[in-house]
């Protein structure tokens, strides 16, 4: 029997205060747990496990990882949904199977996906044990919504029949898979999680405190072979220089013991009705050029237009290149070698861009 999997990570952490799946959580991201307790069930079909997610950073890191991935930039959950079920190509479109003859891992035929689990990212604790009595309980019963559940709370993760898929991709705006459950609560059977914690999510920097001091029990806990490689990498001369993901999953290179760091940085030229747009850090006096650091598997113009979309809002093309300017300044403590690739860029409107007056300052 075949089921697919969609990891949801698009959470933007606003009660964290920043992307809490980017935070540090015994060693790794938080995001990672759920990566590697699915690693194990999908080990012979990994096209049928994909993470879908708004994070550039945790796009990369799966493009790494050879983890399939969906980057999106929608703000509901019911629309990341539906763009999940359509990736992995099993929604009816036009009345027709959305099989093709290119990709043969469509709805119908006899390989068709008989469902779907959709687990969260921001639960640390949860476990390949309680994953797969989920998954055999739904191979009994493959018309049933499974629902993990830990003493009398329910929640994610949930496996789906396939009957449902039009459901879920037809959910209305801000509304996820729960909203398919109380429309048929007759189907819905519950699998007990195996160990208390399970369903506790992190929505808080103390949460996640909490959560990290818990005790999985042993025979619960993941095989070392079977974890994914953590998003932090150590290496280079004499294994000294290391990035971490507590820098946003930037390019930035450091040696510690010589305070030093490379950085690689993108900057633009926006230069309009004879103004040329600058920036400056609230509390520092240093006025630069807008742009950003760039992401790991992430070209220089992409980076461009990510960090101008981000911190100004609005939509840029790039004109040309303009150049690399090579910096050094010092900074926090350390010594910065930057590589900066200049760009020289437009709007896309015939105004100034929303939110970018033609004179004087704004906050971005």
């Amino acid at each position: 029997m075949r089921i697919l999997c969609i990891i949801m990570a698009s959470g933007e952490g606003k009660r964290f205060g920043g992307n809490k799946l980017l935070a540090s959580f015994r060693g790794a991201s938080l995001f990672q747990n759920i990566l590697q307790v699915t690693a194990p069930l999908f080990q012979g079909s990994p096209e049928d496990r994909l993470v879908v997610t708004r994070h550039m950073e945790i796009a990369s890191w799966c493009r790494g990882q050879g983890v399939r991935v969906l980057l999106h930039d929608l703000p509901d959950r019911n629309q990341a949904i539906r763009m999940g079920l359509t990736a992995l190509n099993c929604l009816e479109q036009n009345g027709t199977s959305g099989r093709n003859a290119a990709d043969p891992s469509g709805c119908s035929g006899r390989n068709a996906p008989a469902g779907c689990l959709f687990c969260l990212s921001d639960q640390p604790l949860i476990t390949e044990k309680s994953l797969r009595r989920m998954m055999e309980a739904f191979e009994k019963s493959p018309d049933r919504i499974i629902r993990l559940v830990s003493q009398e709370h329910a929640g994610s993760p949930v496996l789906f029949p396939a009957a449902l898929f039009p459901e879920l991709a037809a959910l209305p705006p801000r509304t996820g898979g729960k909203e398919v459950i109380h429309r048929h609560p007759d189907l819905v059977t519950e699998v007990q999680a195996l160990f208390p914690g399970e369903l506790e999510d992190v929505d808080t920097p103390e949460d996640l405190q909490r959560l990290e001091k818990a005790e999985i029990p042993e025979d619960l806990r993941l095989p070392e072979e079977a974890a994914e490689e953590p998003m932090h990498i150590i290496g280079g001369l004499n294994n000294s220089m290391t990035w971490d993901s507590a820098e946003q999953s930037d390019l930035r290179f450091t040696i510690p013991e010589l305070r030093f760091t490379l950085a690689v940085r993108t900057a633009a030229i926006l230069i309009y009705e004879g103004r040329v747009l600058m920036q400056r850090t609230i509390g520092k006096n240093e006025y630069y050029l807008p742009g950003g650091h760039v992401q790991p598997l992430e070209n220089t113009e992409e980076t461009m237009i990510r960090e101008l979309r981000e911190e100004l809002h609005s939509e840029m093309e790039i004109v040309n290149f303009a150049g690399i300017g090579e910096l050094f300044f010092p900074w926090e403590g350390r010594t910065i070698q930057q590589l900066c690739f200049y760009y020289r860029v437009r709007v896309l409107t015939e105004k100034a861009a929303p939110g970018i007056p033609a004179e004087g300052s704004f906050s971005g």
